[in-house]
Formats: C-alpha cells, structure tokens, sequence
C-alpha cells in the first residue's frame, strides 16, 4: 500500500471570492466614473542632443502662443496649458541650432509626448524645420535614443510592453533581439547566460538572491513598475565590466508633472490547470508573507540537536512545531490567477519647487501544476544508457508576487535635479510535489514526498542628483543606491517510502533525505555608490567631452541553514512504517522510547557560509567627433575584484575549519565605439572591448551542499580563475522614421577560462560542479526589422511587424580539468570531460521573435501576434563519461488585444502559449541511443483585465 494523499473535495471558494471581488470592485468604479469636463492639454518630453544627452535650460514654445518652458538638468520639459488642436513647436539652445516641429496633436485633457534631438552650431548654423509628423510614445522616444547612442543598444518601453501579455521583466525581455529566457526568469543575451551578463536598475547593481547564480531573477519585477527595459550589447568604461553578452539596465517609472491615476485587475486561467483537483500546501498569506512551516520556536538556533529536549515544555514546542499535517501533500483545487494593480502620481510644490511623486503597487497571484512530468537519471555502461532513477511526479505551485514603487523627484533649479526611489519586489512560492517510480539506489521503488516554501525578496533604495555646472556642457552625476536581496526557505519537508517490489506497500525509509527540514535564510546587502562628471574637451573639437568617474560595488552575503532529521529510535514495524507522512509525523509518534520519532542534527558543514564581493572601479573616457561624419567613444577602466568565501561554525559541531575561498584580479578594460553616419538615419557601428566573467561565491566555494532529493550534489572549486573576454561588434542600422528600424548586426566574443558546470557521478548520484575551461569562441549576427507596413502598401496602414532573428555559433573545449576532491580538500583533481568541444552552456543556435500588431485608431483596438521561438540548448557538461544534457528548442505564439472604452477605461485580453509547450530535456549515448531525463507539459493559458485611468 502507498502513502494515501488524501484528496478532498475540491474547494471552490477561493476562486468564487476573488471573482466576487473583482466584480464588486468594477461595478464602483463604473459607477463613479463621470464624464471629464473639457480641458487643456500638455506637452511634454525630452531634448538631447546628438550624443542623446538631455540638454539643460532649453527653451521650448508652442507657436503662436505665449506657452513657454525651460528643460531640467536631464532635457526634460511640461508645457501646460496648450489648446487643442495641431501646434508646431519651436525649441532654442545655446550652442545648438533651433528646430521646429509641426504637427504636434494635442487632444483635449491629454499630454503629448515630444522628444526632440539638437544639433551644434557648429555644425548647422540655420534652423531646421520638420515638416514630418511629429514622433509620440515612448516606442519612437527609444528608438531615437537608440539612434544617437554611442553604443550598441536594444530596448523596450512602456508602450510595447502594453501591447503583450507579459506580466514581468522576464517575460518582457526575451522580445529583444538576441535574447532568450531560461526557466522562466534568467536572461541569456546572445547565447551567453547570466555569468556573462549583469543588471542594473536605475544604474545600480542588483544582489542575486539565488543562492549559486550571478542572476537576478527578473520574474520578481512586474511590468507595471517599468518604463523600459535597455540591453546594452557592446560595453563602454563607464559600464560595469564583467558582462559579455549584455548589460540588462532596467528603468522604472518616473515621477509625473501631471496628475495621474490607473487601477486594474485580472483574472487568468490555464487549460487542464485551473479549477482541477492538485496537491495542496498550507504556506503563505494572501499576500505571500510567511509560511507555515518555520523552525519551532523552541529549537536551538546556535547549537546542534540531538534528540528532543529534556524540559517537557521545551519538547513540547518543538514537537507541536514539527509534527504534521505538514509533512505530505493534502487535496485542493487549483485556483484562477488573479493581478490587481493601482497607480498614482502629481506634482506638486516643496518650498516652491516642484516635486514630482509617483507611487505604483502591484499583487499577482498565479498557480500551475504541468502535465506529464518526468524526472530521470542514466548512468553509462559499455556506452549504452543504464537507468539509475525513472520518476513520475505530481508538482503543484503557487507563486504569488507583490510589486511596489515610490519615487519623488525634486527640481532645485533648472540646472539641478534630486531623485529618491524605492523598489520592492517580492515572489513566494509554494510547492507540494509527489514522486514515485523507479530508483536504484532506494528501494528500487518508491514514492516521496516535497513541501516546499520559498520566498524572495529583492529591496533597492536609491538616491540620486543630475547637476549641470557651469561650464559649457559640463554635468555631475551621483548616486547613493543600497539594496537588499533575500530567499527564504523556512522548512522544506521531504520524506522518502520505498519497497522492493513495484506492487508491493511503500514503507518509510531512515535514510538521509527522509524525514529531513531544510531551512535555509539567505541575505545579500549591496552598497553601489558612484560618480560620474563630464567636462567639455574643446581640444578635441566641437561638441566633444571627456568622462570620468569611479564605483564602488560592495556586497556580503550571510547564510543560516540547518537541516534537521525525523527518524525512528529503532526501525520501525511494516504497519506503522506504511502510515502516511501527516499520521507516521502526528505529535503522539514523537518520544524517547522505542517505536517512537526522535531529533538529529544533520545540517552539512559547508551549509553555513559568509561572503564577501568587492569591485573598486574607476575610468576615463573621451567621446569626440574624429571626421564630419565619425563619432568615437573610447576609453578605459580598471577594476580591482576581491571575493571571498568562508563556511562558518554556528553549530558549535565542525569538525576542525573548512579552507577559505578567495579569488583577487586587477583588470585594465578598454572600449572603443566607433559610429559613423552613413545619413542623417543611417549608422554604421564598430566596436571592440575586453572584459572579465568572475566566478560566484557558492562555485568558488569547496563545500558539499544537496538542494533537494533526486537533484545532484553540488560542490564548488577554490581552484576556479576569472574568465577573460575579447568582444567585438559589427552593426549597420536604418531608422525609417516614427518607430521604424532595419538593422542588422555580427559579433565575434573569445573567452580564455571559461567557467562551466560539470556533471558526475557519485556512486549512483548525479552530482554538479565547476571547472575552467580551456578557452572558447562564440560567434553569430542578428536581424530586426521593425515597420508599420502601410510604407509598404497603404492598404496596410495602422499594420506593423516587429521581427529579429539571431544565429549564434559557439565552441568550447574543456579537455582536461582541475576541479575540487571530495575525498581529499587539500589535493586538487584532474578529470577529462566527456566531449572536449561542445557548445557553451545555455547557448541556443538560433533564437526568433515575430509580432505582426494591428492598431485601429478608429476604433481603439490594438491586437498583437507574438511569436517566439529557440533552438536547443546546453542544459549540463557531462563528466566521467556522462554525455551533455540538452533543453530540447521549442515555440511559444501568444495573442494579445487590447480595446479602449468610454470614461477611461480598457479591457485587454491575453492568450498564452497557443501551440502549447512542452518542455523537454535529452542525453544522447555514444551507442546511438536518445533518452529524455526530464519533461513536462505547459498547457494553454487566457488571461482578460479591466483598467481604469480618468482623464484619459
């Protein structure tokens, strides 16, 4: 007989609430939604200069009229009070040549955006007058950004992401060209994943909360707290230098000049999910704080356990904290998603200057369980596949993210602008999950059991100033960003049931991984404080400057983990080993004698561990008109790198000290960008750099750790060096017009040490770790194509295709390897890898995104075809004769419209994964044979949300 997972009546109520209060929710804001008295309308926007830098005390006018404003320290501009109708406006610098825009629409009670680029006097000594349509959304405003960039940039704004049904950074991301998501939340950027890359949010660092990656999981930060999402493909000194493939820099929205206010909700629902039976876990409130299964109050957190305590209260707390029903998965219903949203902001005046607030808080609720899930592991014999472990599983999730914003800018003067901000994130996630089929090492047969609760928490405060000095186009720019990253894990519970007949009763096992609580309390604090000034370098020529400026990045981590074991004083009978996990754990079983549950401590000695993480930078660079028509921007920065990582006795139970991790470099980087203006829309970008890849605290560790049952051991290597990377770039690209682009880009990237997982075996154990590389090579180009197709073929005005299509190419040899001995600490090994040339980890060979959007002025309706798709991918390095694991490519379609309706409101409906998805992993055997070690399917998912903005 099997462990029972009682099953009980699905419960509908969840679900019935949240409709209930979505509806209530509606019904008032119709009801108080009122016509809009007929207003004036604004203009508002930036004004840069040829390099895309704002320009300061600009003067902008709306012909005709006596509305006039100067821009900000930034270039940024409100003209209120403007009639509507059609204006041209006439904007004046000093320096600078003024231009003329007409055909700039105000419509009533609406701002217009209007971004407008300057050129030098010296260059252009008569006004210029455009007669095209002005641009408006933040689409073009990027793109036009992208234009006068010195280097090889891609990004998406606020506006496109509307017109998706991505719900968070990931999934917004992976519509750039060149870019791929791996597991739903890490970014890899040209084939090359998340060591390769880096983040940044509001130009500062971003922890990873991931106790083993470099990566921020970027599903944690919800689209309606982003303004736009910049990919930075070639790498200038004043970037961080430890990316290769890209510098993800996330921008969140800005303090308004005007008062705004969006409320919105939603309701989300995945075919074969929603509504059915699914395993149940009691973890989290509405909100996602908090689980239900943290460290009773009344064990020791400073000393190991051994056995119950003796105090009768004591034992008591402890044992009413541990014993079930948390220990195996209960019955429930699997409820609709649900994603409420509210929005606000003003300006208004602080001592008579002008403060613009913003304020944004978003919750998401989602939950999946995919169909056909699969987990196996295959050893080799005489090169044929041997099956070690062949599982079928159950895995319910529930994941529920808050997102906050707060954001206040102040205007001290024209010249002068302070910035504060706060950004909260948070995603918890709930699993229950059931296990049962074959595996060698246990049994052979059994079934086991998962209650897993994690949260993280991702927190940047920031403090920013823009100050332009007075000295021709000289700034400063400062920041002070702090922020905080934590995951959580309060007690996941596994058990274990094994026979050793496939038909006959499943009966506890007291082994290791059976009855165990993991706990674990990860914390990374980050200091990121940096400089930046820019002087005029008139030696160099009209317009040229030269910058300088230094960092520092500053992080340490802090880790709290026990693991702590349930097991039998002596082994149990057949009759009482059989019980389920929530009777076999009940507070009755728990005792001193014979037949009863006990206490041990089994927490690893590389469990607990401090880090440390610093890069002390500065830099210096020169952007400069070389000829007429070619821009350069070209310099250097050197960063000193120093991490370290200590396993630490809070246990009072290691037997003598782990060896010290510790890796130090200095680094000189040099960058050069070359762009050179074949038109007034055409570029033609070259550029070339070196930079470095480091290794993260858990890889350079040499401690032993195990994240759950059935998943590999893993173990650091102290012996890892930094990687070290030539870049070069080739792009030629064509700006159309209002968000309009045809580019097309090669690359070239050399890597001397690469770090790559590699997979082994321990026993019968999949095992995990880490080894340099001896060198690797990647290479490949991207095409993008972005058109409103009426240029084409009028008949197809208000039609537009979004496209890009990269082709990557990568090698690397690893050969033979100097890794960490579990045997032996002090006496390093040398292993050879499976295939000594193989693609780099994570690398897809081809990736593609389509979007084909329909937008009905008339009616108000914009509807979007999406398309995604990506070749297969190295998943793990095979060790000891073990092959590769590949991620098998596959094809995501999704559907989005988008309907305006009267008073302010739009209904938007989003349909996901429309071919369906099904995921899959493979190993290839050298005797021809093909086996798939994991899979699941992803069903179809439909989501429909209202919004609300007056004034709109």
């Amino acid at each position: 007989m099997r462990p029972s997972h009682r099953l009980i009546r699905p419960d509908h109520s969840r679900g019935s609430s949240v409709r209930a209060a979505l509806a209530l929710l509606f019904a008032a804001l119709l009801v108080s939604a009122a016509p809009l008295a007929a207003q004036a309308g604004r203009i508002a926007g930036r004004v840069v200069n040829a390099q895309g830098e704002g320009v300061a005390s600009a003067q902008v006018n709306v012909a005709g009229t006596q509305a006039r404003v100067s821009t900000d320290v930034e270039g940024r501009y409100t003209l209120a009070g403007v009639s509507p109708g059609t204006h041209s406006v006439t904007v004046t610098a000093l320096s600078y040549s003024a231009k003329t825009v007409t055909g700039v629409v105000v419509a009533e009670g609406r701002t217009a955006e209007l971004n407008v680029s300057l050129a030098s006097a010296a260059l252009m000594l008569t006004g210029v007058t455009v007669t095209a349509q002005a641009e408006r959304g933040s689409t073009g405003a990027l793109l036009s950004e992208r234009r006068n960039s010195a280097t090889v940039v891609d990004a998406i704004g606020a506006e496109q992401m509307s017109q998706t049904p991505d719900g968070d950074a990931a999934a917004v991301v992976r519509r750039v060209p060149g870019v791929s998501v791996v597991d739903g939340r890490f970014v890899y950027v040209r084939g090359l994943g998340e060591r390769y890359g880096n983040t940044t949010l509001n130009g500062a660092a971003l922890p990873s909360p991931i106790p083993d990656r470099k990566a921020v999981p970027l599903d944690i930060i919800p689209t309606a707290l982003l303004e736009s999402v910049v990919t930075a493909k070639t790498y200038s000194p004043d970037q961080p230098g430890d990316y290769a493939g890209g510098l993800v820099q996330i921008e969140t929205r800005a303090a308004p000049t005007e008062r705004v206010f969006r409320l919105s909700s939603g309701m989300g629902w995945t075919q074969g999910e929603t509504g059915t039976a699914a395993l149940g876990y009691p973890a989290g409130n509405l909100l996602g704080f908090g689980g239900a299964m943290d460290l009773p109050a009344g064990l020791p957190r400073d000393a190991e356990v051994n056995g119950l305590p003796a105090d009768a209260a004591a034992r008591d707390r402890v044992v009413r904290g541990i014993a079930g029903p948390h220990w195996g998965p209960v019955g429930g219903t699997l409820p609709a998603n649900g994603s409420p949203g509210v929005s606000f902001g003003d300006q208004v005046h602080l001592l008579g200057k002008p403060l613009g607030l913003m304020g944004t808080f978003s919750w998401a609720s989602g939950a999946s369980q995919p169909a056909d899930r699969a987990e196996r592991f295959f050893g080799v014999t005489g090169g044929a596949p041997e099956r070690q472990t062949d599982l079928s599983s159950t895995a319910t999730a529930r994941e529920t993210t808050v997102g906050a914003l707060l954001n206040g800018g102040i205007r001290l003067s024209d010249t002068d602008r302070v910035t504060a901000t706060l950004v909260y994130n948070h995603l918890a996630e709930a699993e229950a999950r059931s296990l049962s089929g074959f595996y060698a090492n246990r049994g052979p047969f059994l079934d086991q059991t998962r209650l897993r609760f994690v949260e993280n928490t991702m927190a940047n405060a920031q403090l920013r100033g823009q100050h332009q000095l007075p000295w021709g186009d000289a700034a400063l720019r400062w920041r002070l960003p702090f922020s905080f990253s934590r995951r959580y894990e309060p007690g996941t519970r596994t058990t274990v049931y094994a026979s050793p007949e496939e038909g006959e009763a499943r009966l506890f096992q007291d082994v290791s991984e059976s009855g165990q609580i993991l706990h674990q309390d990860l914390k990374d604090r980050g200091w990121n404080p940096g400089v930046d000034l820019k002087l005029p370098a008139g030696f160099l020529g009209s317009g040229a400057t030269l910058a300088l400026g230094g960092s520092a990045d500053l992080r340490d981590r802090t880790v709290y983990a026990r693991r702590i074991r349930v097991r039998p004083i002596v082994a149990l009978g057949n009759d009482d080993a059989a019980q389920a996990p929530n009777d076999l754990f009940a507070p009755a079983n728990f005792g001193d004698q014979p037949g009863q549950l006990t206490l041990d401590e089994a927490t690893f000695a590389g469990d607990n561990y401090d880090s440390e993480f610093s890069v002390l930078a500065g830099y210096l660079m020169a952007d400069f008109q070389l000829l007429p028509r070619l821009r350069v921007a070209a310099g250097a920065r050197v960063e000193q790198a120093s991490i370290g990582t200590q396993a630490v006795n809070r246990l009072n139970r290691m037997e003598g000290a782990l060896p010290r991790a510790e890796l130090e470099n200095v680094d000189l980087l040099p960058g050069i960008n070359l762009t050179y203006g074949l038109t007034p829309d055409m570029n033609l970008r070259a550029a070339a750099s070196r930079t470095v890849a480091r290794p993260q605290f858990r890889e350079l560790a040499p401690y032993l750790y195990v994240d759950y049952f059935g998943g590999a051991v893993v173990v650091g290597n102290p012996y890892l060096r930094r990687t070290s990377i030539i870049n070069t770039d080739l792009r030629w690209e064509w700006f159309l017009g209002t968000g309009s682009v045809l580019a097309a880009s090669a690359f070239h990237k050399r890597f001397d040490n690469p770090i790559e997982p590699l997979a082994l075996v321990l026993g019968t154990n999949p095992a995990q770790t880490y080894a340099n590389g001896d060198r690797a090579e990647l290479y490949g180009t991207e095409l993008e194509m972005r058109t409103n197709l009426g240029r084409l073929l009028p008949a197809l005005q208000g039609f537009s295709v979004n496209t890009n299509l990269t082709l990557v190419h990568s090698e690397t040899s690893v050969g033979q390897t100097v890794i960490y001995r579990f045997d032996d600490p002090l006496t390093p090994d040398t292993i050879t890898a499976s295939s000594r040339a193989r693609p780099l980890f994570g690398q897809s060979p081809y990736v593609i995104n389509a979007g084909l959007t329909w937008d009905g002025q008339r009616s108000g309706t914009t509807a979007t075809v999406l398309f995604n798709r990506f070749g297969r991918r190295l998943d793990a390095f095979g060790g000891l004769a073990l092959p590769d694991v590949y991620e098998e490519g596959r094809t995501q379609l999704d559907l989005t419209v988008e309907q305006s309706l009267p008073r302010g409101f739009e209904m938007k409906l989003s349909a996901t994964r429309l071919l369906g998805q099904e995921v899959r992993y493979t190993q290839s055997f050298p005797n021809g044979d093909t086996v798939t070690t994991r899979q699941y399917d992803l069903g179809r998912a439909i989501s429909l949300s209202l919004s609300w903005e007056p004034g709109r």
